[in-house]
């Protein structure tokens, strides 16, 4: 899993979002304004082979029970994967 290097994360008034910028702006109209574990999940996405080091991760930067990481992980890389954000 990797970036998609067209989508770019800014801090803007406190809050993290997501921009699309050179080709994304063809096909994604709009921003992502991701929570706390997304972006967690976004800067870290490159470090990772597959979902259960992400899972790894988000549990030894997070206090949460291993049922709950795997779910929002798994749900969060699902989604930035459908919207783009994401490669394989």
């Amino acid at each position: 899993m990797k970036r998609n290097k067209n989508f770019i994360l800014r801090k803007v008034a406190g809050e993290s979002i997501l921009v699309p910028a050179g080709e994304a702006t063809k096909n994604f109209n709009g921003l992502f304004s991701p929570n706390r574990t997304a972006v967690f999940i976004w800067e870290h996405i490159d470090e990772v082979t597959d979902t259960e080091e992400m899972v790894r991760l988000v549990l030894e930067h997070f206090d949460v029970e291993e049922e709950t990481a795997r779910t929002d992980v798994e749900g969060l890389i699902k989604e930035m994967k459908l919207l783009g954000f994401v490669e394989e």
